[in-house]
């Protein structure tokens, strides 16, 4: 029913966690499909999530937007781990707050976006940005969707971000339109540093309304 998902706690959720070499299960916040879409926050500032379907065979991950809208505060990093399998992003937005630590967006698995999705990995500015990782194939479920990357600061450190690599996952998917990464520190008064940006793929972009961009 995508239902929100509020944690109190730090969590982790694994489909296979006494035996790696196993078969994982799939996990699906919402409505027990790859649709999924159930909105993810806190209670209490500070609480990291961690959802892993990892093993011989892996699961797939779908969940919605991860935001402060239900519970009040932002989950404090997030790490998906789906292997070789999908990471289906039904939400717009991954917005991740640290408060003692930076808030890290870690994704691995083949992501498939069906919304245009936006990853900011600092609300508040009370630490350094949270780095972004991004491995595994990234494409679309549809056309003209786009993905933007936020790891600047206006008072600390940037964070890093590294991309993988971007297609259409072999002609089952669609391209993504447009990629836009801001990760600059820009304090000038005060100067800390900028992220630092790594492509470890081809990244394939295509537009139907407009000219597909890749913007820094």
């Amino acid at each position: 029913d995508n239902a929100d998902v509020k944690i109190t706690n730090s969590l982790t959720f694994n489909t296979n966690a006494n035996v790696a070499t196993t078969t994982a299960g799939s996990i699906y916040l919402g409505s027990g499909t790859s649709t999924s879409a159930s909105t993810i926050s806190a209670t209490v500032a500070g609480k990291t999530l961690t959802l892993q379907t990892t093993g011989t065979v892996n699961g797939n991950i779908a969940f919605g937007s991860v935001t402060n809208a239900s519970g009040g505060q932002y989950v404090a990093a997030l790490t998906v781990n789906a292997g070789t399998g999908t990471v289906t992003l039904n939400g717009g937005s991954i917005l991740t707050n640290g408060t003692t630590a930076a808030g890290n967006v870690a994704i691995t698995g083949n992501v498939v976006l069906t919304v245009s999705v936006t990853i900011d990995t600092n609300q508040t500015d009370a630490v350094d940005s949270g780095t972004v990782v991004l491995s595994g194939t990234v494409s679309a479920s549809v056309v003209d969707k786009t993905l933007t990357i936020t790891s600047n600061s206006p008072a600390n450190n940037a964070g890093d971000v590294t991309l993988s690599t971007f297609g259409n996952g072999g002609g089952a998917n669609q391209y993504v339109a447009t990629v836009t990464v801001n990760a600059v520190a820009s304090d000038n008064a005060a100067p800390k540093l900028d992220g630092k940006l790594t492509l470890t793929g081809d990244v394939l972009l295509d537009g139907t309304a407009a000219a597909a961009d890749f913007l820094l």
